[in-house]
């Protein structure tokens, strides 16, 4: 099962002012999830950026051999500095990217980056966190054919899209690192387009929601 993974990307405000927590605490966490994750078998999908989740893949790589794979906005073309140095980046003498897969596109990307993944896991809320999952559930609803008069599907979108082939879609948010939870309109209408919404209060809560899921 591959994880598509969504969060802050300035962690220092996110978790630390924000949330109150402290690095060794939030850095805790994200070891704690890696752990999960290596435990049940589990892959990553995510942008190759700074921020919350390549610290996840970070973290991953460390302990795992296991597929982490890279979502990136071009289409053959060379991506820029700032892309090179995540994408190339390595721990213990590992690349911690297996692979990458091109969307073509920021904007298409930004549609479509949370579909590469079996589930969602939002690592915090941010402008742009949010925005890939409400544009990623929208289009999964035009996929699975909930918009009248609109016939598409996730092909059509991009043929490596993962969201609803094998097993239910689902988001997981991480309660440590999220104030409130999604407001109940936008989670009962994901629901309303057969998308589970969970919440993880622990590590240990989190391998309890994902196991029946792998």
């Amino acid at each position: 099962m591959r994880l598509s993974i969504i969060g802050p990307g300035d962690t220092d405000y996110h978790y630390e002012k924000l949330l109150k927590l402290t690095k060794l605490q939030w850095r805790d966490h994200i070891d704690s999830i890696a752990a999960v994750i290596k435990e049940l078998g589990g892959e990553l999908s995510l942008v190759p950026s700074r921020g919350a989740c390549f610290e996840l893949a970070r973290s991953l790589r460390v302990i795992s051999d296991t597929s982490i794979v890279g979502i990136i906005p071009t289409d053959g073309e060379e991506p820029t500095s700032h892309q090179k140095t995540f994408m190339d980046a390595t721990v213990k003498e590992k690349r911690v990217f297996s692979g990458f897969i091109e969307t073509g596109d920021w904007y298409k990307q930004a549609h479509i980056s949370i579909l590469f993944g079996d589930v969602v896991l939002v690592l915090g809320y941010t402008l742009g966190s949010i925005g890939e999952l409400m544009h990623g559930l929208y289009m999964y609803k035009l996929a699975i054919g909930d918009k009248p008069s609109v016939k598409t599907g996730l092909n059509k979108f991009h043929p490596k899209l993962r969201a609803g082939r094998n097993k239910k879609f689902s988001v997981i948010f991480y309660q440590p690192f999220i104030q409130d939870r999604l407001a109940s309109e936008l989670a009962n209408y994901a629901i309303k387009h057969k998308v589970d919404i969970l919440y993880a209060k622990t590590p240990e809560d989190l391998k309890r929601i994902l196991f029946p899921l792998m």
